[in-house]
């Protein structure tokens, strides 16, 4: 990516280090909360600290390495070219795939609650599974054809994509698998819960002593409506704009190169705001918060 010089630049570098910054304390203490405590240790929680793994890396990963991109050229050698940068896709699939796992949890929570209950054996094998399912699918094809190329006397780490096809192919197929797909799914999910949502709400309330349960259900299915809200509003812009600079003339206006920085740093943004949502939104992980 070639990034705008000037006031744009410290603007751009700024935003790069917040989100580094910010998403590795935020992440760093939904995990903590969660694997201090053992009642937090509950199947959607593990899946919760997934996401937060994943976006804990792409803080300490590949905002570091935008920063770097901005300013200096790749030092760490071919090797690292070919791990490092496939990577990045890795642990943005992982958040993605995460999140539309919780969403289909959620639903048969609520609307098929007769169905098995998800266990913590099985949460953590859809973890693994999620993880090296990523990298096959995301990692694996950029490390074949990524390497290092000299540009104006420096490394740079590049993808050589063997023609324009394939890598037209290739980005049509990482937003429509990783943005447009998971955001449907998530929708048709939560859009399903919500009926049956407030039948149970009814149910519950004619029970005091279910209250508290009741409140508690309310407050996590908010929380996670709340962070599919913000997935999309975060991961739209950057799938609209990949799409628009591989068929279009228009990505090679100075206006569409602002517009797309500024969609990479949205995009790279929702690791950010998840741990402040959840915190903001959940009294359980922030009463557990307090006493870590």
């Amino acid at each position: 990516m070639v990034f705008p010089q000037g006031p744009f630049l410290a603007i751009a570098t700024a935003l790069y280090s917040f989100i580094s910054f910010g998403g590795f304390i935020g992440n760093l203490l939904i995990i903590v909360t969660i694997l201090r405590w053992k009642e937090m240790r509950t199947p959607c929680n593990f899946l919760i600290m997934n996401i937060a793994i994943a976006d804990l890396a792409v803080a300490f990963v590949a905002a570091p390495l935008r920063i770097l991109e901005i300013y200096y050229h790749w030092p760490f050698g071919e090797f690292m070219c070919k791990f490092l940068t496939p990577l990045q896709d890795v642990f943005v699939c992982v958040s993605v795939v995460t999140h539309t796992t919780i969403a289909l949890e959620r639903y048969r929570a609520i609307v098929k609650p007769m169905m098995k209950k998800i266990t913590l054996t099985v949460t953590r094998a859809v973890i693994c599974v999620t993880w090296f399912s990523c990298y096959f699918a995301t990692a694996l094809p950029i490390a074949v054809i990524s390497g290092i190329q000299p540009y104006n006397g420096k490394m740079f780490c590049v993808i050589n994509f063997p023609s324009t096809t394939f890598r037209q192919f290739f980005q049509v197929y990482l937003v429509v698998v990783f943005i447009v797909l998971p955001i449907s799914v998530q929708i048709w999910a939560y859009v399903k819960n919500i009926p049956h949502d407030r039948r149970e709400t009814l149910r519950w309330q004619k029970r005091s002593f279910d209250l508290a349960r009741d409140k508690r259900r309310n407050s996590l299915v908010r929380t996670l409506i709340i962070l599919v809200v913000v997935f999309q509003v975060c991961y739209i812009p950057r799938g609209i704009l990949m799409t628009i600079r591989e068929f279009s003339d228009l990505s090679n206006s100075r206006v569409f190169m602002y517009m797309d920085v500024f969609a990479l740093i949205l995009y790279y943004m929702k690791h950010v705001l998840n741990p402040l949502i959840i915190f903001a939104s959940s009294s359980d992980f922030r009463s557990h918060l307090r006493k870590t």
